[in-house]
């Protein structure tokens, strides 16, 4: 037993200190006590001495001893559970249960297969669901020694599991838990002042989009399907934002009204599978329904061509791009509501110039 023990304090730097600087005598009682803290389960020739401090009191060791020999069957369950448990907060063990979790699937059920978590639409987490983050963290991090990086890990699979079992979407704002949110909660308890450290301190804002949308109805719709005609429905989100931006600087320079857009693939992204999906699914023709402007032009080569004419002829040659359009609507209009057979033309300010520009090309290509 010295012998292990011997070889424990070599290996120990903080040990080998204590050897170093201590009396034999002290040296001694000192190292067996501390290797008493990080193995309590361990006799030593100094856990039974008097003056000692001892792993248990000798009153205690006989009621646990009376207790465990009458109940041997709770004992072993009892000692069962507490090694499962001890099993599931192994930082590798919360790695493998965060990795296996499927936000996408619904219904969304327990981890433990025996209820079914409801599933909502907060965002943010909630005072509770961060306290819960922490203490879980507490307690899969206790006593070990990891670096900043691997801490880091271990919280963001915590907080995986937990956004998971209080039905969350997804993992949102519980970024830099140990700098941000750890600082915060120890400052709170430091100077009392803060009874809701785990409290967002942020205001929900407004997204770029919705603010376009709200001061600029429609326009993003209408530069998305003019973007689409113009290079394509299959280019990326990102080269549709760079043409939208572009288009909407050309707009802007011939009226200043409009916006100068600074979209980019995210927002775009977001916007398109969001509030724009609903919006371009009601401008999208039905079988019913209007039909596309190309779709148009196939079944009624002239049509377009004639209101076009139409509204220079009325409004006259420098007529602006928006009064064309909306002549040439509202003589569609009156043209279905005298014949039902034929479509509806809506042109608008960023359709129109795109047709313009494949009329003109068409009639290159003829003299050619």
């Amino acid at each position: 037993m010295h012998g292990s023990i011997g070889r424990f304090i070599d290996m120990d730097k903080r040990l080998s200190q204590l050897v170093d600087q201590r009396s034999v005598a002290e040296r001694r009682e000192e190292a067996f006590n501390i290797i008493e803290k990080l193995l309590p389960m361990v006799s030593t020739p100094y856990s039974n001495t008097p003056g000692n401090r001892q792993s248990k009191d000798d009153n205690s060791e006989k009621e646990e001893e009376k207790v465990n020999s009458n109940n041997p069957t709770r004992y072993a369950k009892a000692k069962s559970k507490r090694e499962a448990w001890a099993d599931f907060f192994l930082p590798a063990n919360i790695k493998i249960v965060a990795s296996k979790l499927d936000f996408e699937a619904l219904p969304r059920i327990t981890r433990d297969g025996s209820n079914q978590i409801e599933v909502h639409d907060r965002k943010s987490p909630d005072e509770l669901l961060m306290l819960s983050i922490f203490d879980l963290s507490n307690r899969v991090l206790r006593g070990r020694a990891l670096q900043p990086k691997d801490k880091e890990e271990v919280m963001g699979h915590c907080a995986k599991i937990l956004f998971y079992d209080y039905g969350y979407k997804k993992v949102r704002g519980a970024t830099r838990l140990d700098k941000t949110w750890e600082t915060r909660l120890e400052q709170a308890y430091v100077s009392g002042a803060d009874t809701s450290p785990l409290q967002g301190h942020y205001k929900g804002t407004e997204a770029y989009t919705e603010k376009i949308e709200k001061e600029h109805p429609g326009i993003l719709t209408q530069l998305w399907e003019y973007a689409e005609e113009s290079i394509g429905k299959a280019a990326s989100f990102r080269d549709k934002a760079a043409f939208m931006n572009e288009k909407s600087l050309e707009d802007a320079e011939s009226d200043p009204t409009l916006p100068v857009l600074k979209m980019n693939k995210s927002n775009l992204f977001s916007w398109a599978k969001g509030v724009g999906k609903v919006r371009l699914d009601k401008a999208k023709p039905h079988a019913h329904g209007e039909l596309s402007l190309e779709q148009i032009e196939k079944k009624y080569p002239s049509l377009i061509e004639e209101l076009y004419t139409f509204s220079v002829e009325a409004l006259g040659s420098d007529a602006s791009i928006h009064m064309l359009a909306t002549c040439m609507n509202e003589r569609s209009k009156e043209d279905v509501e005298e014949d039902p057979t034929i479509p509806l033309v809506l042109m608008s300010k960023l359709t129109l110039p795109h047709w313009i520009k494949k009329r003109a090309k068409s009639e290159h290509s003829r003299v050619e």
